[in-house]
């Protein structure tokens, strides 16, 4: 989480084959790594509360995070995500994707959608959604980006451009 967090801060870097290979494997295997992950594209956090949000995902601190971050998202017009963490975030995602071993791509395609949907770049998304559904159609994070894009519900944060 540290490097994750140190690469989205840098213009530069990224990972190991092992170590993309790794983090496919860990955001399959632990769907609160997965979500660690995202938010931390969203917004800067601390090093503490990641691991809290990975480690204790149910605990209520981890549950109040992850709520708040979900509700800014779909409720916030003045919230709006680090779009350049963003971009890093899924620039690295695609490589991840990449270099997944079988059955491990979805989630991290997955979350590549969920950033591109963040992005307001819904057709991105919603191609990137159907490949991770493709991958594993019981991959609940690309259904839920796949009916956002389907049914025009847009990040809250793009109605203050649209006025």
């Amino acid at each position: 989480m540290d490097r994750w967090n140190g690469l989205l801060s840098r213009d530069e870097g990224g990972f190991s084959h092992e170590e993309r290979v790794t983090l496919a494997v860990l955001m399959t295997e632990c769907l609160s790594m997965r979500d660690a992950l995202i938010l931390a594209s969203l917004r800067e956090m601390g090093g503490g509360e990641l691991h809290m949000l990975y480690a204790q995902p149910h605990s209520m601190e981890s549950a109040a995070v992850v709520m708040r971050e979900l509700s800014r998202a779909f409720k916030d017009a003045d919230y709006q995500p680090d779009t350049r963490r963003g971009e890093r975030a899924t620039a690295l995602l695609e490589s991840v994707t990449a270099d997944a071993p079988d059955g491990y791509e979805a989630q991290p395609m997955a979350s590549c959608a969920y950033l591109l949907w963040m992005a307001d770049r819904s057709t991105a998304a919603a191609v990137r959604a159907l490949k991770a559904l493709a991958l594993d159609d019981d991959c609940s994070l690309a259904s839920l980006v796949l009916a956002a894009s389907e049914h025009g519900i847009r990040p809250a944060w793009t109605e203050r451009r649209r006025h």
